[in-house]
Formats: C-alpha cells, structure tokens, sequence
C-alpha cells in the first residue's frame, strides 16, 4: 500500500510501507535509508536521531527527496522531492530529530500493463 497520488492537501496514507529518504552525502554519493514517515499539515514528517548519517547529511545539504511505493510489479510508486527542514520548537524527546520536508513538487508512477508519471507541483 502507498500514498494515494491525489492534490497535496488530501493525500492520505492507505496502509504503511517503506519510504526512504535519499539525501546528498560527501563527494556527491548519496545516502538512503528506510525511514518511516507521515504526511500531515501539508508537508512530510520524519524523525533522525541527531548522531546519525542522515542527521549529518542534511547538516550540510537539506535538499532530497522521500520515496514510497508498492511492493509488486503493479500499483503506484511516489516521489516527493523538497528541503528538510530541521523543526526547533517541537517537544522532542532525547536525541531525536524531527524533520519537515514541505515539497513544491511530487511523481507519482504507475506500473503494470501500462505505466505512466504524472507530475505535481503544489503552491
């Protein structure tokens, strides 16, 4: 199950599935790692502990992207593309990070008999 590929301010979550997080990293490599992830208040959610790779990737460039898709060769797969923004008056417990990632765009792809992309851009 996915994100249902609808206008930004009524996506929803139909069930949990791995989204990743793909991040720059030094020397232009990038670092991806499953993650898990809500979307609410019109942006991406997720959380980093602040002594982990991403934490440090994103000290240095915020730019990335969030995927999410199906785990069968049929169904839809997202991207949503943005800049983490590190949340500072949040109540966060420990060493957590909390991240928001408020996208000006998205992709949603459809694969089976007949595959297709639309694009989505949000203002």
């Amino acid at each position: 199950m996915a994100l249902t590929a609808v206008p930004r301010d009524r996506i929803k979550c139909n069930g949990l599935n791995t989204r990743r997080m793909h991040v720059p990293a030094h020397r232009a490599a990038r670092h991806v790692t499953p993650l898990p992830a809500i979307w609410a208040l019109n942006a991406m959610w997720f959380t980093t502990g602040d002594n982990e790779q991403k934490a440090k990737n994103l000290s240095a460039n915020q730019h990335g992207a969030l995927t999410t898709g199906t785990d069968t060769l049929t169904g839809m797969d997202y991207i949503i593309e943005g800049t983490a923004t590190l949340v500072t008056d949040a109540v966060r417990s420990g060493s957590v990070q909390l991240y928001r990632v408020q996208s000006p765009k998205g992709f949603a792809f459809a694969t089976g008999s007949e595959s297709s992309q639309t694009r989505y851009r949000w203002s």
